[in-house]
């Protein structure tokens, strides 16, 4: 077998895990709900959640945490009845510019968002330090944009890298860019739009 073949390997094995680790990061969230949601979990077995996507899951944490809050509704435009929509991503790296020098950026990357009415509720988890990040990013900090992009790390190198080699660190050195303004320290947190930073920019 190729060096490149095993490197490919490599990279699919590290994004399964990693998807893994998530997966288990949302089942305690909801784990922690499980008893105040008897309504909800009286049609579920607790066991059967491993066999689902991790979107899903986050939607139900949601769900379960936010008690009479927000009803799931999953429909056009938003998921819950507040109109909220759940987003959960998991980080991404890519090249930026195909000469010298290369401009890597590692971020979360946020689709699908034209037609939303409310809050993103967002759950992103950086692959390189396997932790989760919390956002709620108001409707109208982001409704006259196709995706919202939250960098967590960027560097420039004179050298050629390859995709499945590239150096990130997992550190996030990029929380002045925009939509960090609306980072929450907990799930709880975000639930309740409380932002890590009190003063933010207008959006």
């Amino acid at each position: 077998m190729s060096s490149t073949i095993q490197q490919i390997l490599q990279q699919i094995r590290h994004t399964v895990t990693h998807k893994n680790l998530a997966k288990k990061e949302l089942m305690s969230l909801i784990q922690k709900n499980w008893h105040k949601n008897k309504n909800i979990t009286d049609s579920l077995n607790f066991a059967e959640l491993f066999n689902w996507e991790t979107f899903d899951l986050w939607e139900l944490a949601i769900t379960m945490g936010s008690g009479d809050n927000r009803k799931w509704v999953r429909t056009s435009g938003y998921d819950y009845s507040n109109l909220d929509d759940a987003k959960f991503v998991i980080s991404s790296a890519r090249n930026n510019k195909i000469k010298y020098p290369q401009q890597w950026t590692h971020s979360f990357i946020i689709k699908g968002i034209t037609h939303k009415k409310g809050n993103l509720l967002v759950a992103g988890w950086n692959i390189h330090n396997a932790q989760m990040f919390y956002f709620n990013i108001p409707y109208i900090a982001y409704k006259d944009n196709k995706t919202v992009e939250l960098v967590l790390e960027q560097f420039t190198s004179n050298k050629k890298i390859k995709y499945i080699n590239k150096p990130f660190t997992g550190n996030v050195s990029h929380k002045h860019c925009k939509y960090w303004e609306y980072e929450c320290k907990s799930f709880e947190d975000m639930l309740e739009a409380k932002y890590i930073r009190k003063k933010r920019r207008a959006a």
